[in-house]
């Protein structure tokens, strides 16, 4: 029986008290290799301002795309 890949294209919010940031990305695994990838495609803060350059320089990426992974329901 061969096992499963899982890819998933979407959006994550994150609102905060000042600002909304929409996060697209793209999640693949693989089930068979335990192979998982979250790739972050754009950022966007309050709606209309891309800041996809800044992200990885800004902001605690790591947190927020253990919390994207976190919240896929798989």
């Amino acid at each position: 029986m061969m096992k499963a890949n899982r890819k998933i294209k979407d959006s994550y919010y994150i609102e905060q008290d000042h600002y909304t940031m929409e996060i697209f990305y793209e999640y693949y695994s693989e089930e068979a290799t335990n192979y998982e990838e979250l790739e972050i495609e754009k950022v966007i803060l309050n709606g209309d301002t891309d800041i996809t350059d800044l992200y990885y320089d800004m902001i605690e990426c790591e947190a927020i795309e253990e919390e994207i992974i976190n919240s896929l329901d798989i």
